[in-house]
């Protein structure tokens, strides 16, 4: 028979006694309370003191993810560095061609940008006195920057180039930058 026929009844439940339960396990076990707030860091519900600090294996784990990151960063920065230097190198010589031309203007005469591939430098020189200005020396700057070749040309009062051309700023790894001198007396980097 099915217990949701109409008219059957289930057996009336045996109610028990708990009393005598609750008075064994209070006897074994003194009753515990709850604690709240800083209490409990200072000693946790099993009577030992918790979350002091952290594991050998927590610490083990957290170093070892940071010199992974330490080696990616490290790789990087290897791989950027040279790329700056190069166009460190190229804006200082755009710099010096437009000081070339500033002080030709200022002057009311001529400055002569004299670029040479065998010293690995460019200097500036006041056409009037002869009197040097200003040099950029390639070799003191790191990873191997060069010029790839010689270039003279002289800033006249109005601020225009005689000559114009392309210097080519190259790295050790062989990554270049060109500047242009324009006869028009602008100067851009490519």
């Amino acid at each position: 028979m099915s217990p949701f026929r109409t008219g059957v009844t289930r057996p009336a439940a045996i109610p028990r006694d708990h009393g005598a339960e609750n008075a064994l396990i209070a006897s074994v076990s003194p009753p515990r309370r709850k604690l709240h707030g800083p209490e409990r860091y200072k000693k946790g519900m099993s009577g030992e003191y918790g979350m002091r600090g952290f594991t050998l294996g927590e610490t083990l784990a957290v170093l070892a993810v940071f010199s992974i990151l330490a080696c990616i960063f490290a790789a990087t920065l290897s791989r950027l560095v040279p790329a700056a230097n190069l166009n460190h190198a190229s804006r200082a010589l755009v710099s010096l061609c437009r000081h070339a031309r500033l002080e030709a203007i200022r002057t009311n005469g001529r400055t002569r940008l004299d670029c040479d591939s065998a010293a690995n430098a460019c200097s500036l020189t006041d056409r009037g006195n002869n009197r040097a200005l200003s040099t950029l020396n390639f070799s003191e700057l790191q990873h191997g920057i060069s010029i790839t070749r010689s270039f003279t040309t002289d800033f006249t009062s109005t601020g225009r180039a005689t000559r114009a051309g392309t210097l080519t700023v190259r790295n050790a790894a062989g990554t270049t930058r060109s500047v242009v001198i324009r006869v028009s007396g602008g100067v851009v980097t490519r």
